[in-house]
């Protein structure tokens, strides 16, 4: 038993310096990120969804070196496109999607852990296609607010998992992985 406890404590003593340069999981500014998402959403008998989205660090740490809670955060711009759903019938298809912009801003918890909110614009769009007669296919596409909350367990620097809420215009909503 002896041997098992010191074999532990002395990896952890020797993996310790691999993280000494990694000061945190907020971003620094210019930092590129991006990331793929699949999760369920509230299209009717689709409840699948999937998206990619990617974003550029405009706001590091440091950056609002007089508040200890502020000189934590990193705020990024992202884009995204999500297809939340599709639908199959005898006679036609149905299919929803959103792309938008946002600004997301990310607080560190601790060294593997981080939570984000995020705010910004959005478009859906409501695509059906009636496989029999063509005139009788529509578009719908709203514009309005999207938002979400998520949180991150950091692997390491470089590699992350993400789970986390989204909502968009028109009642569309995500909650992926």
């Amino acid at each position: 038993m002896k041997k098992i406890t010191a074999v532990a404590l002395l990896s952890a003593f020797i993996a310790t310096p691999a993280f000494a340069d990694y000061d945190g999981v907020a971003d620094k500014v210019g930092t590129v990120h991006a990331g793929v998402k699949l999760g369920f959403t509230n299209y009717v008998n689709s409840p699948m969804g999937f998206g990619i989205y990617g974003g550029y660090t405009v706001v590091g740490p440091n950056t609002f070196k007089g508040n200890p809670f502020f000189s934590k955060i990193s705020i990024a711009v992202e884009g995204e496109l999500v297809s939340l759903g599709r639908t199959s019938y005898t006679y036609g298809d149905y299919k929803a999607y959103a792309i938008g912009v946002a600004a997301a801003a990310t607080y560190p918890i601790n060294r593997q852990f981080s939570a984000t909110a995020k705010a910004g614009l959005s478009r859906t769009s409501n695509i059906y296609t009636d496989n029999t007669n063509s005139v009788s296919n529509y578009s719908h596409s709203y514009m309005g607010l999207h938002g979400g909350i998520a949180g991150q367990y950091h692997m390491d620097s470089h590699l992350g998992f993400l789970a986390g809420y989204d909502f968009y215009p028109n009642g569309y909503d995500m909650m992926s992985v």
